[in-house]
């Protein structure tokens, strides 16, 4: 049985926000934005899935903090935390480190938010 996150990892889903962000991220505060519009469109996309409990990202932490935590919460139960660390090339989310600073940093951070995301999802007895 095919994953309903394959629909998720579409390519043209993603098309609109690599015109955005072509050349990546180069500086922490574009890094951060790229990472919010992400989680955004990550949480949009799952919605629009056909699942019976539809998992949920958020961010925690202070808007400026260079470390935060990123939990994916379904039926309102936390079920995963990830600690995330930003740089002005790049994001940690847990131990996968994904480059922004080049072309495909969006496809890049967007399969590795829904991995967490369907990892989550399928542990939880899906």
């Amino acid at each position: 049985m095919a994953s309903p996150f394959s629909k998720v990892r579409a390519p043209d889903r993603w098309t609109q926000i690599e015109k955005e962000f072509v050349h990546g991220a180069h500086w922490l505060h574009v890094v951060q934005h790229l990472t919010s519009v992400v989680l955004f469109n990550v949480n949009d996309a799952c919605r629009d899935l056909n699942i019976r409990y539809v998992p949920k990202l958020a961010m925690t932490g202070k808007p400026d903090a260079v470390t935060r935590s990123l939990t994916v919460t379904c039926r309102n139960i936390v079920r995963t935390r990830v600690t995330v660390k930003l740089d002005p090339t790049g994001i940690l989310l847990g131990e996968n480190y994904i480059c922004l600073d080049s072309e495909g940093a969006v496809t890049r951070l967007a399969h590795a938010m829904i991995d967490i995301v369907e990892k989550t999802w399928h542990s939880d007895g899906h």
